[in-house]
């Protein structure tokens, strides 16, 4: 479970303390040019993101080729990225898809 400062209310105003919550928050990220993807990785394992959809956008060539290698690239990123989390679950990384429909 990852813990926030959630604000209490008293009588002398409001005090801040550490909550455990089981949140859990799935990024759906459509695929950036570049190695943009590769810091937005990054930052959503540092903030505690449970799941990274990479998402095909209808500007984005479907047959850009084959994407292992930078699936297992990712998945580095992430696990180098996990301790400053504080989150006791690494996050998974989805297989690079299109949206079947808007949401």
């Amino acid at each position: 479970m990852r813990q926030f400062l959630l604000p209490r209310e008293y009588a002398g105003g409001t005090r801040y303390s550490l909550r455990e919550t089981d949140l859990r928050i799935t990024l759906l990220q459509c695929l950036p040019k570049g190695p943009k993807m590769d810091s937005i990785v990054r930052l959503a394992t540092e903030e505690g993101v449970a799941r990274i959809v990479p998402l095909y956008s209808e500007h984005r060539l479907l047959g850009s080729g084959d994407h292992s290698g930078r699936q297992r690239r990712w998945e580095r990123i992430a696990r180098e990225s996990f301790p400053q989390s504080g989150n006791p679950r690494l996050p998974v990384l989805g297989q690079p898809r299109t949206l079947p429909s808007p949401l």
